[in-house]
């Protein structure tokens, strides 16, 4: 019995890793396209038209956007460019840059994705990834 519980266990472990890595290597092939919401979504091209800026899609009653979303706000303190997106109430933008999770970060410059990261993270290593491109 111990033994059938354990290979179950096992099994979720490996599906529930294998789903991340299959959304993870599926988001990060958008890195290098162009970016064109010029007839998708005029006013939200604009946004974008030509400058450095960070997508953060989230969900309100996400605890893990709950985690990112302070550091997030501690960035746009610091003058670093970012656009919050509640991924539930924009959902056409949020399958145009294939949100598969939350919370997403989405680093764009010149209309072009320079980085695709899901998951939290620091503050230190969004500064650096906005410095360094």
């Amino acid at each position: 019995m111990l033994k059938t519980i354990l290979i179950i266990a096992i099994t979720v472990i490996a599906i529930f890793y294998l789903f991340q890595w299959f959304i993870i290597r599926k988001s990060k092939k958008l890195i290098g396209h162009k970016i064109n919401l010029d007839k998708f979504k005029p006013d939200f091209a604009k946004k974008l038209n030509n400058k450095k800026i960070y997508l953060y899609f989230y969900n309100p009653s996400c605890s893990v956007c709950k985690t990112q979303t302070p550091i997030v706000e501690e960035l746009t303190k610091e003058n670093i460019n970012i656009e919050s997106i509640d991924a539930t109430k924009d959902l056409d933008l949020a399958n145009f840059f294939k949100i598969k999770a939350v919370p997403s970060i989405i680093l764009i410059e010149n209309n072009e994705v320079k980085q695709y990261l899901i998951g939290i993270n620091s503050k230190e290593k969004l500064l650096n990834l906005y410095q360094a491109n």
